[in-house]
């Protein structure tokens, strides 16, 4: 049994204490790698079947499995600007080692229905237990470049490593490789200082192995460069011949022509050839058993790139947040005044006009599953409630309730639109730990996504929501099921 509410003495405990944590997670990696405890022969696995007309994942007993998961499990909490991280300073009397820790939070899990550790997670202490858990293992970041020798072998080399440390053990449900790619218009992209360009496009010029690919792809397009320039007029493009071209900071929505459009469009699609060949290749020469979640997209992706994933993927997972609409108050990020907001929704503004280029967030993303045959796991959701004491001032857009009852409603309705989507297979909230009043680290995210506020206590309605999807999910493929009544979701703000 794990000691909880234990007051450590003295200040060699305390010292011994965060010694084990900072232990804990080297052991894990920065995505929480886990430590394979399964013997080597073992042939059960997490597999995919459609019972009747619905897809659901099946555990290594053979049982119709509905990963109801949990992104960003990690005992360290949420350090903010400040350098404060609440949470951590909460439980270090609280647990005496991480496996105490986690042995609490499994019991959590257990009564609020929750069975899969998601991405972004402290994994060893749950895949010791046996509970099933996902991988994220990092291969790029949006400054790569995808044609580099250095790149591909970083990615082959990451994939192997976390492979060898998984591949034996039953309990991993399946892995995703890298999180939230920009991969057209990206609106993550105009708010995070330090991105590059959303087009993915002008940063090629800058790198070697990139740029070659790039200029020949524009060549098989284009005859001169001047007809490059018309399709793009407000880009920043320089030099006059193909040898000297550099597209500079490129500027979304703004006089981007049609033509310009499927432009970006056909390089992003053969980014992602490029991509999925290589990552998703090398996964399955690293572990061929077990399931692939592909790329952890946003729901703002070309139809191209989802096609062209969905060869290389078991199962799509998308992000889908529910937006507010504009109607709602909603407060602009601490010490940027209004021009924060104000980008947001003039880039937000500028992606629907494009939405016809990207398949729709209706009913629960059945264009994913129609263009790549393949089931859907919605890898983040979650609602923030304005009773939680925090800010909730950043990200903007993505819906806000009143209170933690309006909440538990979000989230029970979501839930209950997805168990009654015949292609999805699984929803993961985010996240277990609310963020700081003085905002994380690398954005300033300030809200309340969090099922344990930062003094480790739950919020109730908040899980029983879940605990409530978890007894549908249960039944979902029983010929019995009938379908809940949900108002539906979508990831487009209505008027």
């Amino acid at each position: 049994m794990a000691k909880t509410a234990t007051r450590l003495r003295g200040k060699s405990r305390t010292h011994a204490f965060w010694l084990m944590v900072a232990m804990f997670g080297l052991a894990c990696g920065p995505v929480g790698d886990a430590i394979a405890r399964e013997d080597a022969a073992s042939p059960a696995r997490f597999t995919l079947r459609q019972i009747g007309n619905k897809w659901t994942l099946v555990d290594p007993r053979g049982r119709p499995f509905y990963s109801l998961g949990i992104a960003a499990v990690d005992m360290k909490g949420n350090p903010d600007r400040n350098g404060a991280n609440l949470y951590a300073a909460a439980i270090k009397d609280k647990y005496e080692t991480p496996a105490d820790w986690a042995a609490v939070q499994q019991r959590r899990f257990a009564n609020w229905g929750i069975n899969t550790i998601g991405a972004f997670s402290d994994t060893s202490e749950f895949a010791r237990r046996g509970m099933p858990y996902t991988v994220l293992i990092r291969t790029t970041d949006p400054t790569s470049d995808l044609w580099s020798p250095e790149w591909e072998q970083k990615a082959r080399s990451e994939i192997n490593r976390v492979a060898a440390l998984h591949r034996n053990n039953s309990a991993l449900v399946g892995y995703f490789i890298d999180n939230e790619l920009p991969w057209g218009a990206d609106l993550s992209a105009s708010l995070r200082p330090g991105n590059p360009d959303a087009l993915l496009m002008g940063r090629y010029f800058q790198n070697q192995s990139g740029r070659a690919v790039l200029v020949a792809f524009l060549k098989g397009r284009y005859a001169r460069p001047a007809e490059l320039r018309r399709d793009f007029p407000s880009a920043q493009i320089t030099g006059h011949s193909w040898n000297d071209l550099d597209f500079g900071r490129v500027r979304l929505g703004e006089q981007v022509t049609e033509a310009g459009k499927d432009t970006l469009d056909a390089w992003a699609a053969k980014m992602a050839e490029r991509y999925f060949s290589v990552t998703a290749g090398e996964l399955k020469r690293a572990d061929p058993e077990h399931l692939s979640f592909g790329h952890k997209f946003t729901a703002f992706t070309p139809r191209e790139v989802v096609r062209i994933a969905g060869r290389y993927a078991d199962v799509m997972t998308v992000d889908v947040y529910e937006f507010t609409r504009f109607g709602q108050k909603t407060a602009p990020a601490a010490g940027t005044g209004g021009k924060r907001l104000e980008k947001v929704i003039y880039w937000y503004n500028w992606w629907l006009e494009q939405t016809e280029r990207y398949p729709s967030t209706e009913d629960m993303l059945a264009e994913w599953t129609a263009l790549t045959g393949k089931p859907v796991l919605i890898g983040e959701f979650g609602y923030r409630a304005m009773d939680a004491g925090l800010p909730n001032s950043f990200p903007p857009l993505i819906a806000l309730v009143p209170t933690q009852s309006d909440r538990r409603a979000a989230i029970a309705n979501y839930a209950r639109c997805a168990i009654n989507a015949s292609h999805i297979v699984g929803i993961h909230y985010f996240q277990l730990i609310d963020q700081s009043p003085a905002g994380r680290t690398q954005d300033g995210e300030n809200s309340n996504w969090g099922l344990l506020n930062s003094l480790d206590l739950p919020y109730r309605e908040a899980t029983q929501a879940l605990r409530e999807a978890s007894r549908l999910a249960a039944r979902r493929t029983s010929p019995t099921y009938r379908a809940q009544p949900c108002t539906p979701i979508s990831a487009v703000m209505l008027p």
